[in-house]
Order: C-alpha cells, then structure tokens, then sequence
C-alpha cells in the first residue's frame, strides 16, 4: 500500500486564466476613463449662438429691411395739342404716360383707393389731373407695376394774373415746363409678420415742345 503512488489529477486548461491573459485587464482597469472638456462644450455653444444670431442679422437686415417704394413717370407723350399765344394765351393738350411703381422690397405693397395725378404749371398752379385707378391692386415683391395716366392740360384752369403772363411768354417761346405730382399711401407686409404704411411720392419735372409735340428732359425726384 505504502508503495502505491496516488497521481492527482490536473486542472483543466481554462480553470486557471493564464498570466498573459491577465494582463490585458489589467491595463484595462489601469487605463483613466476620458473625461469630456467643458471648455471644449463652451466653445462649441458659443460659436452655435454666434452663427444663428449672424443668420438672423442677415435675415433682419435684408429681409425685414422696408424701403418706400419708387414712384415715377416714365414714357411721357402728347397726343392732342392746341395753343395761341395772343391775344389771350390758350393751351390744351392731352399728356400720356406710364406712372411705375418700383417695390424692392422683399413684400407685396398693396393699395386701397384711387390716386390723384396732378399736372401743374410754375410749380403750383393747377393745370390739369388725373386719377390713376391702383385701388385694390397690389405690386408684387421686387417687381415693376405699371399704370397708364392721361392728364387733359387745361390752360382755363388757370386763375392768375402772373401765370398766364407767364405761360403766354412760353408759348412764345415754344416751350412750357411743367411739373407732375402725385402721392400714394400703401402697405407693405413681408412674411405675414412685418405690416408697414410707407407714403411714395411723384415729383417729376417735364418739358413740352410745342413745335415738335413732344416731351423732353423728364426728371424725377
């Protein structure tokens, strides 16, 4: 009995981990967990806020940026015209021409009732009008709206003493300026949130050949 040798049996080969195998883990374990920047996180927030507060300066300045719009004459011509100088100075005329509406603005412009164009001699006498119908119409954002006007000069409708001294000089002469106003209230709305009243204005100096029936140096103000 004393001679038999008892042999314990081995342990399996995946009981035990080998020691290389340990050492993985335990540069695992050993390694320091990544901790996020907060001034990294800062840096990216404040950039976010300057980008979208850039979006909405942009945005604000050419967007909601309301402009009054032009309003001008344009394309003015005479159709019918008779005058005498003496003994008694006389002058009727029919002046057409297109009244332009320019609205850059990133809204429509809209009206409501009729405007009056008024054709008037030395800058302040009467001497003819007409009304352009634009009520209910709306001009388009950046667009160009034109509408036709016809003015019947009337050199009747003169009541004073030195202006028709004057206009019988012209007549002359040969030539008679003239001055066309008008003035028009309108709204402009942009993306359904921005509703301003703006008031466009005509101010536009002409002069009539009378030899030629026609229409030079147009300037508008």
């Amino acid at each position: 009995m004393d001679g038999e040798h008892h042999t314990q049996p081995l342990a399996p080969a995946g009981a035990w981990p080998r020691s290389d195998y340990l050492e993985p883990a335990s540069h695992k374990s050993l390694r320091p967990r990544e901790v996020s920047n907060p001034s990294k996180c800062f840096f990216y927030f404040v950039l976010l806020v300057v980008v979208v507060a850039a979006i909405l300066l942009v945005f604000a300045v050419v967007v909601w940026r309301v402009e009054t719009p032009e309003f001008r004459l344009s394309n003015p011509s005479v159709r019918v015209l008779r005058y005498t100088a003496s003994p008694e100075p006389s002058l009727n005329a029919t002046l057409t021409a297109n009244a332009t509406i320019r609205n850059t603005n990133f809204g429509h412009c809209s009206f409501k009732n009729r405007t009056v164009v008024s054709a008037l001699y030395l800058g302040q006498y009467n001497f003819g009008h007409d009304w352009m119908a634009i009520e209910h119409k709306r001009v388009r954002a950046r667009y160009i709206e034109t509408f036709n006007v016809s003015i019947e000069l009337r050199s009747s409708l003169l009541k004073s003493a030195q202006a028709k001294r004057k206009l019988s000089s012209d007549l002359k002469r040969g030539i008679v300026s003239l001055t066309i106003q008008a003035q028009r209230v309108g709204r402009i709305r942009v993306t359904n949130i921005l509703n301003k009243k703006r008031t466009l204005l005509m101010n536009c100096t002409m002069n009539l050949i009378l030899t030629s029936h026609g229409v030079q140096n147009l300037i508008c103000n």
